[in-house]
């Protein structure tokens, strides 16, 4: 059997998107993905940035946290 671990990584909402904010506080800037096999040795992976749709810049403390910038 083989298995897949995702990540995600998100950016908080501003305050001003308060309609926004009652469904979801965050959004996803990155998706990562690894496949592994039936030992658990990885046979695969897959990363990507997600454009903000919300938030012009990244939050400081995620971009200190990720690494991922404005």
């Amino acid at each position: 059997m083989k298995h897949i671990v995702i990540d995600l990584e998100m950016n908080k909402l501003g305050p001003n998107y308060k309609n926004e904010r009652e469904i979801c506080k965050c959004e996803v800037i990155q998706i990562g993905a690894v496949l592994l096999d039936d030992e658990y040795q990885e046979i695969g992976s897959f990363n990507t940035l997600v454009k903000p749709r919300y938030n012009e810049h990244i939050d400081k403390k995620i971009e200190k946290l990720t690494g991922i910038s404005t």
